[in-house]
């Protein structure tokens, strides 16, 4: 096979790969010319309300994706009381998905009157209405939604309870 021949058999295969990448490449711009953010989906969250989150991420429908400061949405969303993390997809309809992690509780603190519920990390979360969980009550901390307990007590507790 003479070295002619080999460019004209490959020739047919260089054509296709470079039309595929221009029609892509086409594709890509036309759709990011034409797609604005019509909708925000959030998966099921249990202590976080999907109008929370909702509310919190500010996303003004038809938008373009390109101008969403996708950080900031993350920002502003992890704020809410139960949020641990957020993780945002842009679908190629054009649809935001947000996924969101949210803090369990693993201790309900009790000081005197006051209870809150306390995470792994140490963060107090508040006791929702009609939200409780059956979780071991922990004494000897303040049972006020202030800081993060991040004592070396509290990380031995925490161990504990994790195992338990």
């Amino acid at each position: 096979m003479s070295k002619q021949d080999s460019n004209k058999s490959l020739m047919p295969w260089i054509t296709t790969v470079l039309m595929v990448t221009g029609i892509a490449v086409l594709a890509a711009l036309y759709w990011n010319k034409n797609v604005t953010v019509q909708d925000v989906q959030v998966n099921d969250l249990y202590f976080t309300e999907y109008e929370q989150v909702k509310l919190a991420a500010d996303i003004p429908l038809g938008v373009k994706p390109d101008s969403l400061d996708l950080n900031a949405v993350v920002d502003r969303v992890v704020k809410l009381d139960y949020v641990r993390s957020v993780k945002p997809y842009i679908e190629p309809s054009g649809d935001l998905r947000l996924t969101v992690a949210e803090r369990q509780p693993i201790a309900l603190l009790v000081n005197g009157a006051n209870r809150i519920y306390v995470d792994a990390e140490g963060v107090r979360l508040p006791i929702l209405e009609g939200k409780t969980q059956d979780v071991p009550l922990l004494y000897g901390y303040s049972a006020v939604s202030d800081d993060t307990i991040k004592t070396e007590e509290f990380t031995q507790v925490r161990d504990f309870l994790m195992r338990a």
